[in-house]
């Protein structure tokens, strides 16, 4: 692969996709299939208008000079608004991911078909266009207005044309009406324009954000619901009120009147699964719970509470408990837990509590494990402790003993953490001191043989 010879740079807050298509516009490539295999090794990649699967190729054909794969697919791309609403486990897997070439792409890879809500079009605003055209004298599309939840310009508070495009090839914002490609125009009432703008600002200001603590986030909207009435300070909640409740607000209203063919999300019955961890990582579904809860806080504290709940002097747990600390996130009942660790397979634990293993694997996969890796490393932990108690009991019944005796009559202990825990063998056993004398050195002298009274 030969690398690029011109790397134009990035142009504001423009996407992957606006880049590609001010290269190919510059570049004056005839065909779009062969600005995709210059940039992404494949002629397909102008179908993904979002993020190509190919992005290692790109960021080796542009020498690196616009960033990594992490840095491009989490600031230049709609799928970065996804990122910060991951588990962990899930972020680590899609950073190791990124060295491949193959496979599915990022937006099914992060679960963005899943939301439902996720849209493939193209939104741009008329003035910022033309204030494009008039700076740079060429037009791009923003990134703020391609996020899934963003239906009104945050600078011009206009909002956003759709642009229907069928074709597979790179397009720029039109700039007048009657540019290729059909464009939708809608119309809303100032107060319905204000409240979307709200909702658009907050998921502007997760770009970029690394993670998000949910744990805190829901602590913090079931404490901002039942201190307005809408939930019951006893657990659990009543998912039928929050859904009424939803239903009822501004947002609610607001968002049936921007998606008509989405008004099933206005629905609210998606409330409680979020707060019951169902639904965790629909960053969507957050935004509007969040902004649905604080509607009179000014922009600046709706977005600084939600990015830094633990900023709140108060945390609250789902009980309505106060605490000084939040829950380990995702964490399983100590009574399944113990339940699972009590059983030889998966299998048997997921019989012994009512479900299919399918689920069981899946809530493991929530704690960061894989499979029977929960158990293995549960008794291991157990193991490790069995042993480092073995040694310590050892050493209590005979004190006074050297190293050589806790290897000697404590063979397995050892030899257990000296593969799996050697840190911890190394510590306890500095603490013993060593009883064995001291060996002379022999002194032999270089100029003749040792005299034999030395």
């Amino acid at each position: 692969m030969s690398s690029l010879a011109f790397v134009p740079s990035w142009q504001g807050d423009e996407t992957l996709y606006s880049w590609c298509a001010r290269f190919h516009q510059v570049c004056g490539n005839g065909s779009a299939r062969r600005t995709s295999s210059v940039l992404f090794g494949g002629e397909h990649a102008v179908r993904e208008r979002d993020a190509p699967m190919h992005l290692r190729h790109f960021v080796d054909a542009t020498h690196g000079a616009l960033g990594s794969v992490e840095s491009i697919l989490r600031t230049r791309t709609a799928t970065g608004l996804y990122w910060p609403f991951l588990h962990p486990h899930r972020r680590e897997q899609i950073r190791t991911y990124f060295e491949g070439t193959s496979g599915s792409g990022w937006v099914t890879r992060i679960g963005m078909p899943a939301s439902a809500i996720a849209a493939r079009d193209l939104r741009y605003c008329d003035e910022c266009v033309l204030k494009d055209v008039s700076a740079i004298g060429i037009a791009r599309w923003r990134l703020a207005h391609q996020l899934i939840c963003a239906h009104v310009c945050l600078d011009h508070g206009n909002p956003l044309r759709t642009l229907k495009v069928k074709a597979s090839t790179w397009l720029l914002p039109p700039a007048a009406k009657a540019a290729m490609g059909a464009t939708e125009e809608v119309a809303w009432s100032p107060v319905v324009g204000r409240i979307l703008q709200r909702l658009a600002h907050l998921a502007w200001a997760c770009i970029g954000v690394d993670a998000i603590e949910l744990d805190l986030v829901r602590s913090a909207a079931l404490h901002g619901l039942r201190t307005a009435g809408v939930a019951s300070w006893q657990f659990p909640v009543d998912g039928a009120r929050l859904a009424r409740w939803f239903r009822g607000t501004d947002l609610a209203r607001a968002m049936r009147d921007a998606q008509p063919s989405q008004s099933r999300i206005a629905d609210g019955l998606w409330v409680h699964a979020l707060l019951r961890r169902r639904r965790e990582e629909h960053p969507v579904l957050w935004l509007m719970l969040w902004c649905a809860i604080h509607p009179e806080h000014s922009l600046g504290a709706l977005t600084s509470g939600f990015l830094a709940p633990a900023a709140s002097t108060e945390i609250w747990d789902e009980r309505g408990q106060g605490c000084f600390w939040s829950a380990p996130r995702f964490a399983l009942p100590p009574n399944v837990m113990e339940l699972i660790l009590s059983h030889g397979s998966l299998k048997c634990a997921a019989k012994a509590l009512g479900i299919s293993v399918v689920t069981l694997r899946r809530h493991l996969e929530l704690e960061g494990c894989r499979g029977g890796q929960f158990i293995a490393e549960a008794h291991a932990s157990q193991r490790r402790h069995e042993a480092l108690e073995a040694i310590r009991q050892y050493v209590t019944q005979h004190p006074g003993c050297s190293r050589t005796a806790i290897h000697r009559d404590c063979k397995a202990a050892v030899a257990w953490l000296g593969r799996y825990a050697k840190e911890d063998l190394v510590q306890l056993l500095a603490t013993i001191p060593e009883r064995r004398p001291r060996q002379l050195d022999l002194l032999r002298s270089t100029s003749g043989p040792m005299d034999p009274k030395v």
